[in-house]
């Protein structure tokens, strides 16, 4: 009975999340039209206490240290803890970015929230995931749910043709991910990370070497996962869903799901697949130039607003492969990068997505033009957005891309190094285009309407605020308080 409630007591925080999206499905079911604000607010609320209890000593944290879970299925440790409370930060945070889209739900916002928590217990059941069928699992869970999200919230015409492409790209890596898992269990007999880690390092210590078959599996494995990750060449499928999807499920399919997938990638390279990191680091360093030369160039041959934005991420997921190249600080540069693109990319797609809802035209680089004469504030904050994704110093964008670079100079890669120079220049020429339309073109002769301006003014300030407040904590605290240290380690 003690190991049940220890199991249990382990993956609080995604039982509280589950339990919650049942009870939204059931009042979905009984009460129709619930109002968005009180939805948002539950919301917050249940985040809330799902990151307490990650982060709370007795509940998860010092307590349960290294213990293994369910047959050994998950593993529990106080970096994924830690990683995880970031992660369900995100989510808190993206929840009051999309807040001003639930009055345009109606009778789908239980539905639609629901399956964002299961999207997020999805991605948080990676952090602790010691079994490559938890993976796979998992990431079913968190993809279906974006699936049905995508063809769910559909406001323009080429939503069903964006969850059609995303189900199909998601469905042809999850294949090619089982055939990758099956290739490694036929050499290890087992799908456990401990188990797979000591054989590999047994076959490689003894000088035999591993099978065919089983390096085909590994690349397989890293090939699915960029492929959701939307690393090139596996990103073919991002800019058609970035078009299709609406304004907060593109919100929530940039972020999370990219979260966990880096940080199951960074564990995988530093527990399984460990003892072959050596033989990795070179097609790490080719899927990585090759993503930021491809995303820096398709990005800035773009007059679609989200296209563009599809293709930067293209390129900034080249820059998190960089912190792959190294063990370094326990290969945590990864994970950094990847939450400071996350925080960047909510808060750029939350402003555009309130001025979308309040009437702007901005599927286009040209609907930006003099929109910083209609909403100062606003234009201000998505050029600083855009400036910090591209690597503008003193912004978060800039440290994050320097302590990447570190570690690809620190193993050798000065190939890779230069080509994440001429990927930053690139950044920085599409962000700077983007600027100068805000700043610099004069405004369209017919201006959008606004009619919805005032029944979403209390959204528009809290997020602003949120924004604002949630830079102020990156900087400070994640950069001079927590990897501070990591740095000092490296």
């Amino acid at each position: 009975m003690f190991n049940v409630m220890q199991d249990f007591q382990g993956i609080g925080s995604e039982a509280l999340l589950i339990g919650w999206a049942l009870v939204l499905l059931l009042v979905g079911v009984l009460k129709k039209g619930s109002h968005y604000i009180w939805m948002t607010l539950s919301m917050v609320t249940i985040l809330a206490l799902g990151i307490s209890l990650v982060v709370m000593p007795h509940s998860g944290g010092a307590a349960l240290e290294g213990v293994s879970l369910f047959f050994g299925s998950l593993e529990i440790s106080s970096l994924t803890q830690s990683m995880k409370g970031f992660y369900l930060l995100m989510a808190l945070f993206v929840i009051g970015s999309i807040g001003y889209g639930f009055s345009s739900l109606e009778d789908k916002r239980t539905e639609y929230l629901s399956l964002f928590l299961f999207s997020v217990v999805g991605g948080s059941l990676l952090f602790s995931a010691n079994d490559f069928m938890v993976v796979f699992i998992a990431l079913e869970i968190s993809s279906f749910s974006i699936y049905i999200m995508i063809a769910l919230w559909a406001e323009g015409k080429h939503a069903a043709e964006a969850a059609l492409k995303y189900f199909m790209t998601g469905g042809l890596a999850s294949a090619f991910l089982l055939l990758g898992i099956a290739f490694v269990y036929g050499q290890c007999g087992s799908m456990q990370f401990g188990v797979i880690a000591q054989t590999f390092q047994a076959l490689i210590g003894e000088g035999m070497g591993l099978a065919t078959l089983s390096y085909v599996g590994i690349v397989m494995i890293i090939g699915a996962l960029c492929c959701k990750l939307a690393v090139a060449p596996f990103h073919m499928w991002s800019p058609d869903v970035y078009v299709g999807s609406s304004p907060p499920v593109l919100v929530l399919l940039g972020t999370l799901p990219k979260i966990a997938i880096v940080s199951l990638l960074m564990l995988l390279l530093r527990g399984p697949f460990a003892a072959i990191m050596p033989h990795l680091q070179l097609l790490i360093s080719i899927l990585a130039i090759v993503s930021m030369l491809w995303g820096g160039v398709g990005a800035l041959m773009q007059t679609n607003f989200r296209r563009l934005v599809a293709y930067s991420t293209v390129l900034h997921m080249g820059f998190v492969l960089l912190g792959m190249l190294t063990l370094g600080t326990l290969g945590l540069e990864s994970f950094h990068y990847t939450i400071v693109y996350t925080l960047s990319f909510i808060g750029l797609m939350g402003f555009v997505g309130h001025l979308e809802h309040q009437g702007e035209q901005l599927e286009t680089l040209e609907g930006f033009n003099g929109l910083a004469k209609r909403f100062p504030f606003h234009a201000l904050c998505i050029s600083m957005l855009f400036f910090s994704m591209a690597g503008i110093p003193p912004l978060a964008g800039f440290f994050a891309k320097f302590i990447v670079l570190k570690v690809a100079l620190t193993a050798g890669n000065y190939s890779v190094v230069f080509a994440a120079i001429i990927s930053s220049i690139l950044g920085a020429a599409y962000a700077l285009r983007i600027v100068r339309n805000i700043y610099f073109h004069s405004a369209p002769e017919i201006l959008p309407t606004r009619s919805r301006i005032q029944g979403d003014v209390l959204f528009v300030l809290s997020n602003s605020v949120t924004y604002l407040a949630a830079s102020l904590i990156l900087f400070f605290v994640f950069y001079f308080i927590f990897f501070g240290g990591v740095i000092s380690l490296g």
